[in-house]
């Protein structure tokens, strides 16, 4: 996602408070995690 959207995502999943339980992630974190 571009940086916009990124922090557009991060703060409605903080205002909702839900960051225990969802998970804003680029692509490319998605990718490195897949390779772990």
């Amino acid at each position: 996602a571009c940086p916009f959207c990124n922090t557009m995502m991060t703060d409605g999943v903080k205002n909702r408070e839900k960051e225990n339980e969802v998970a804003v992630l680029d692509v490319a974190e998605m990718i490195a995690a897949s390779m772990e």
